[in-house]
């Protein structure tokens, strides 16, 4: 194939086409719709057979949502209209007829709302299955973060050490599940550094800095993720005082998280999965006991 390319491009005649250019000319020429052009770009940047899926039938859902949109406003409309006519005609009605048009009004506006409600939770479906759903994994330091990430992902993307704090940043990585892409976010352990403070030499401090911004990084990667993964060492060592601070300090920053994206997620769908990592290290008769010891726990923790 390359021969033929080099042989054709020393004819002075031709020329190699540019990107895109044979759609572009089939558009100006009214062979294809813009719409149709925008699902064949959807269709060829498309990575994941979900995503191919959906550059076909998006110009059939785009024409869905035109149209519930559209009787959508023609619907605030009339609301609009019946406003304006009990504004200009309230003194021709009895108080309870006032009344019972006012709250016809208001339940036909919140109906108009729940739909728009439901359209809007459609799109962000939509948008992420073509960006790609970001997942966040958080958790205590040196409980297996690094090592999941590389299982996801199928390479080694990240440095795995039996060393604390190894991950310093958010390391983000593309990968393909279920035939989903997703955007999985590797984050610096987070764990109470209060006691490492107390070391004045000045190398120490210049880490704890350093590992400090890392936790701040880790809370915002978080707050903006679509799905979370609390990562927690179920080898046994979660359930030593000090481990459970640091889930604790976790526990809350989601909590924060899950309050402020409440109106965003779907009714009954969970953003945040539990984790409980190294359970191999655990014998088989105690696995059973080790999670619910560990769920129990977390559950104390959260708030009313």
């Amino acid at each position: 194939v390359d021969g033929v390319l080099q042989a054709l491009s020393r004819m002075s005649d031709l020329r190699m086409a540019t990107a895109g250019e044979f759609t572009r000319r089939a558009f100006f020429n009214d062979k294809i719709t813009l719409e149709d052009v925008r699902t064949l770009g959807e269709l060829l940047a498309a990575r994941t057979a979900t995503q191919r899926r959906l550059a076909l039938t998006n110009g059939s859902s785009l024409a869905c949502v035109r149209k519930e949109a559209k009787a959508l406003a023609h619907q605030l409309q009339e609301c609009r209209a019946s406003v304006e006519a009990l504004l200009d005609f309230s003194d021709d009605l009895e108080q309870t007829e006032e009344e019972s048009v006012l709250q016809d009004i208001k339940d036909r506006v919140f109906e108009c709302f729940l739909q728009a409600r439901t359209l809007e939770r459609r799109a962000q479906a939509t948008q992420r299955v073509k960006e790609g759903v970001t997942i966040t994994l958080v958790g205590a330091t040196n409980v297996g973060k690094s090592s999941l990430l590389n299982t996801l992902a199928e390479h080694p993307a990240a440095i795995v050490s039996s060393t604390p704090g190894t991950t310093r940043d958010v390391m983000k990585v593309d990968a393909i599940v279920g035939g989903y892409q997703v955007i999985i976010s590797d984050t610096a352990g987070i764990r109470e550094t209060n006691s490492l403070a107390r070391e004045p030499s000045r190398s120490r401090l210049g880490q704890l800095e350093i590992e400090r911004e890392g936790m701040r990084r880790a809370v915002e990667s978080l707050e903006c993720a679509d799905m979370i993964f609390l990562v927690v060492d179920g080898s046994g060592d979660i359930l030593r005082h000090s481990s459970m601070d640091e889930c604790r300090l976790l526990w809350d920053a989601i909590a924060r998280r899950v309050e402020r994206r409440e109106d965003e997620l779907e009714e009954g769908k969970e953003s945040v999965v539990l984790i409980m990592n190294k359970s191999d290290l655990v014998p088989t008769s105690m696995r059973d006991l080790q999670r619910e010891t560990l769920v129990s726990r977390l559950q104390t923790m959260q708030p009313e």
